[in-house]
């Protein structure tokens, strides 16, 4: 099995470091009326707390893999189903990372809603330890591009998790499939989901073996593409630099992009590869193209110090015109993660707010 992709699920989380923000249960873990958790417990009853689900997150930013409240999108979460759960949240049209695209919440917007959803639940409905790490591969989506146009700075949405096939190791789960849907004012957003397994620090100390210390500078400041070709309006928020060959570019790290500030880790993150397949949508295509579906697949992990390559293929359906786009990265001839883009197609444009 390959190996696989950790979705920058856990920065900044190594073991032994502190989490802030968990002493105080009453802050953080009190989220639904009706409904207590405390610690690996669930029960209903009455509820002695101010915090509840609306736009003022409750959540800690460590219960995400996040360090600035500002990054959260949850703001609370309640049980639905014995492995079923509903997922308040939040998404900011002016927040600098999760930006729109073409005036439409974008696709590392939707993906970052999974993850974090995701790893909410996992540590707050499951306990998994802090120190556990995640992994994803093979995270999809497929999104109705109307009903994602911006409307309001901040848009209210709901987010419903199945998690199935669950593979415990001892009391724990060690791996799950997770089904999600995102919607809001009840018309759905985007469905997907994606294939998680859980790691423990030991598992994963053999796993990276010496990679595990590589948190040396990931600094690779090539020429960046101007920033409006790929939807941004700040080049350190440019992923994709200069290459040497057509429809290719490389990685490029910016210590001043939000992902990487004053963070440790031992390999680049899974979103910011995701970062990359979106900036190359924006750049490539001859149309206007906004990714409908979205799959992406990661097979290992994209190493600090390795120049990383990305490249796009374009190709037009018969018939219908829309346009397919598929995107992969490689490392010293190896495949990291291939994505596979289908624009929607006669797309409407959305209008601003």
């Amino acid at each position: 099995m390959p190996i696989s992709f950790a979705l920058y699920s856990d920065f900044n989380l190594l073991p032994g470091a502190p989490v802030r923000g968990l002493c105080d249960k009453q802050a953080c873990r009190y989220v639904d009326p009706g409904m207590t958790h405390s610690g690996s417990s669930l029960k209903w009853g009455k509820v002695k707390t101010a915090h509840t689900l609306g736009m003022s997150s409750t959540i800690a930013p460590a219960l995400v893999h996040q360090t600035d409240g500002g990054d959260v999108i949850p703001t609370g979460w309640s049980r639905a189903g014995e492995h079923g759960y509903r997922v308040k949240g939040n998404w900011n049209s002016r927040h600098a990372f999760f930006s729109p695209l073409q005036n439409r919440y974008s696709p590392v917007t939707i993906f970052e809603t999974f993850r974090q959803s995701i790893i909410l639940l996992a540590h707050e409905a499951y306990s998994v330890p802090m120190e556990h790490h995640f992994v994803m591969w093979d995270v999809y989506y497929t999104a109705v591009p109307q009903e994602l146009a911006v409307r309001e700075e901040a848009a209210r949405i709901d987010v419903e998790v199945e998690f199935s096939d669950i593979l415990q190791r001892g009391t724990r789960p060690a791996g799950m499939h997770c089904h999600i849907v995102i919607s809001r004012g009840g018309r759905q957003l985007a469905a997907g989901g994606g294939r998680l397994s859980i790691t423990s620090p030991a598992a994963y100390r053999r796993l990276r073996g010496e990679a595990l210390h590589s948190h040396a500078a990931t600094a690779d400041l090539r020429p960046a593409i101007a920033p409006a070709l790929v939807g941004r309006s700040d080049e350190s928020y440019v992923v994709l630099g200069a290459a040497d060959t057509p429809d290719s570019w490389g990685l490029r790290i910016d210590p001043l992009h939000p992902l990487n500030v004053n963070r440790k880790r031992d390999h680049h993150p899974g979103i910011l590869l995701m970062e990359a397949v979106q900036q190359v949508a924006h750049l490539v295509p001859r149309q206007p193209f906004y990714p409908e579906t979205l799959r992406i697949q990661f097979q290992r992990y994209a190493e600090l110090g390795v120049p990383c390559v990305i490249e796009a293929r374009t190709c037009v359906q018969l018939g219908t015109g829309t346009e397919l786009l598929t995107v992969r990265g490689t490392q010293d001839g190896q495949l990291v993660f291939t994505a596979d883009l289908h624009n929607a197609a006669a797309l409407v444009p959305a209008d601003a707010p």
